[in-house]
């Protein structure tokens, strides 16, 4: 689904910055570059969410830059100039500045290909929370984002396990 498909309102969750756990006892599943996540929260700079209250976690890719949409037209362009350089290629004079013309443009279109390629698209995981649709994480690096959404996939897990201990049991969460 692309990001565009649907209305999304990015909230700020309450600005509590990072934290230790807030228990000694209290898991911690990953923790770096400014993320933690923990058996109870989800820490994202200075936003922090209740695990239990995150609910249809979903991931986007987002969308690119404005420099990188920009190039992808300045790039159909210089190709569509190079083009017509190389089909006139037989009416230029061997000695012509035509010549450096045309190494600029490729050279042009070679770089705004290059800077579209070095700017892949970013991961974004989405949730329900407290009624609604937030953009809780966003990462340009897909192993980073592996890392958190594979942390907070535990995390849950252990929260369900938690909870329904305490319903069959009678034992309070540990988390």
């Amino acid at each position: 689904m692309e990001s565009g498909s649907r209305t999304h309102k990015v909230l700020e969750g309450r600005g509590d910055g990072f934290r230790e756990p807030a228990r000694p006892d209290e898991r911690t599943y990953y923790r770096q570059f400014g993320v933690q996540v923990t058996a109870r929260w989800l820490v994202v700079g200075p936003r922090r969410y209740a695990l239990a209250e995150l609910g249809d976690l979903w991931t986007v890719r987002g969308s690119l830059g404005p420099a990188v949409r920009g190039a992808r037209w300045v790039t159909w362009a210089a190709a569509a100039v190079l083009f017509a350089v190389v089909v006139s290629f037989p009416l230029f004079p061997p000695d012509s500045v035509a010549w450096l013309g045309a190494i600029v443009v490729s050279m042009i279109v070679c770089g705004l290909a290059a800077l579209r390629l070095l700017q892949p698209r970013p991961y974004e995981m989405w949730a329900q929370y407290r009624g609604e649709e937030v953009r809780i994480y966003r990462a340009a690096d897909e192993k980073t984002y592996g890392h958190v959404c594979r942390a907070l996939i535990r995390a849950r897990e252990y929260l369900r396990h938690q909870e329904l201990r305490h319903r069959l049991v009678g034992a309070p969460p540990a988390a």
